[in-house]
């Protein structure tokens, strides 16, 4: 009885703790932009990711109608080299404005990517910077181990692929944004 009256005042210690969920940020506005960019992997890199966490949207504006479209996460492994953190496959998307509910895992400092078979992305030649992979085959570089990417050089781009989320509670070293379904950004209404 002891053991199991330990184990719920255990329980109720730790979520009387007032836990608070950071915005997790990264890419760039996914805004109609003056010119757009073709089928490769690339990765945008004006806005590294600023807390850890799970990404749970992730925003999309298409010029020319898009299909094998996959997003990722990933981290530098070398100058010019990436690895993918997390990916996943959104398919087919049509010309405009596209946001979709993801769950992706990020790290301070990761970038937001993608590849798509067929189509263009907005973007607009600004102080933006991104990286691309499109000199040998395959061009789809979602999920990549340490790839060599080109960045850009010269003039600029920023692109229309933004993503968000939240940090959640680490619980013996696993993030946990959700609970029973519902997304964590408080504890005890807090």
């Amino acid at each position: 009885m002891k053991k199991i009256l330990l184990i719920i005042a255990i329980v109720l210690c730790i979520f009387q703790m007032v836990v608070l969920a950071t915005a997790i940020d990264i890419g760039s506005a996914a805004t109609d932009r003056p010119s757009s960019v073709g089928d490769r992997t690339l990765i945008e890199a004006a806005n590294p990711a600023n807390a850890s966490g799970i990404l749970t949207s992730v925003e999309i504006y298409v010029a020319v109608a898009m299909t094998g479209v996959e997003i990722a996460t990933f981290y530098s492994t070398g100058t010019n080299q990436f690895s993918t953190r997390d990916y996943v496959t959104i398919g087919n998307a049509t010309v405009g404005h596209h946001q979709y509910d993801v769950e992706l895992d990020v790290e301070v400092g990761d970038y937001l990517g993608m590849f798509f078979v067929t189509g263009e992305l907005d973007r607009n030649s600004d102080a933006g910077t991104f990286y691309w992979y499109d000199n040998t085959d395959p061009r789809d570089q979602i999920p990549c181990t340490d790839a060599v990417f080109y960045k850009t050089s010269g003039e600029t781009y920023t692109n229309s692929l933004y993503g968000t989320g939240v940090t959640g509670i680490k619980w013996n070293g696993v993030t946990i944004t959700k609970w029973n379904g519902i997304t964590v950004t408080k504890i005890n209404g807090k």
